[in-house]
């Protein structure tokens, strides 16, 4: 764990380096000059909604009835603990609380994050599959056989035709969940990984499971999802729209947050920098 923490401290340092050896300080300030702060002023209070939503969808996949203002309390702590430390290590520091403070069992805490987590995961990917298929990204051509490729598009479609091929394997494998991860539990050839995609399908069919069993939570952790992320690229437009010179179009939005959180998730680095 320590080697792991090590590498991804060092990452945060070599890509904040990276950003701010390319960094006009003079431009950045002129910038923040021109900002329109009235125009940027209602992020706050989307921010505000957008961890109520959360909180409603913690305490609706909650087994145990806690009120409103407590879970609030605990995702505020819980999340500044994400945001600033490595590998998102800060995920302990809700069901320890909850734990500690409300006696909730931890692997009932544990469960409704989990949930939690891939209903963010499956928004992610939506959002992914839409910058894929509906964006509009520049374009950069190179010249193959005499005809022009244009590698920007390319890599965009194969990107989205990957996404889906393991949208649909990954809906396949579900199906059949219980087959498939105990043939990864018997698999040699993958060695750790198949037993990581076995624990994967398992938890991911035991999430969907108890959804199914739970329609009315179910409703409000989806419609919840949908509020987090809907508010969060508005919130997203109205900042980069209170810059005068930035381009500001759905598409643009879009594919700006999508490649900004997907950085995020799969490079967890110390307070998100550089990724």
């Amino acid at each position: 764990m320590r080697a792991r923490i090590a590498v991804v401290l060092v990452l945060t340092a070599l890509f904040l380096g990276i950003v701010i050896a390319q960094m006009d300080f003079q431009a950045v300030g002129a910038s923040l000059g021109e900002v329109n702060w009235v125009r940027m002023a209602p992020v706050v209070l989307l921010y505000l909604a957008t961890h109520i939503a959360r909180s409603i969808r913690l305490q609706a996949l909650l087994s145990e009835p806690i009120k409103l203002s407590s879970v609030f309390s605990i995702n505020g702590v819980g999340f500044l603990a994400i945001n600033t430390m490595p590998l998102r290590l800060g995920e302990a520091v809700r069901p320890y609380v909850l734990k500690e403070k409300y006696n909730v069992p931890w692997g009932a805490s544990v469960a409704a994050i989990l949930v939690e987590r891939i209903l963010d995961f499956s928004m992610l990917l939506a959002m992914l599959l839409g910058v894929s298929f509906l964006v509009d990204l520049p374009s950069h051509s190179v010249d193959v056989g005499n005809q022009e490729v244009d590698l920007i598009a390319l890599g965009q479609k194969l990107t989205g035709f990957f996404l889906l091929l393991g949208v649909v394997g990954g809906a396949l494998a579900l199906a059949a969940s219980k087959r498939v991860s105990s043939w990864l539990r018997r698999a040699r050839v993958l060695g750790p990984l198949s037993l990581f995609a076995a624990n994967v399908i398992e938890r991911f069919d035991e999430a969907l499971r108890w959804l199914w069993r739970n329609p009315q939570k179910a409703l409000i952790a989806f419609l919840g999802t949908l509020f987090v992320w809907g508010t969060t690229l508005c919130a997203v437009a109205l900042v980069m729209s209170s810059f005068p010179d930035l381009e500001v179009s759905w598409q643009i939005v879009l594919a700006t947050w999508t490649f900004t959180l997907t950085g995020m998730t799969f490079i967890p680095t110390a307070g998100f920098f550089g990724a």
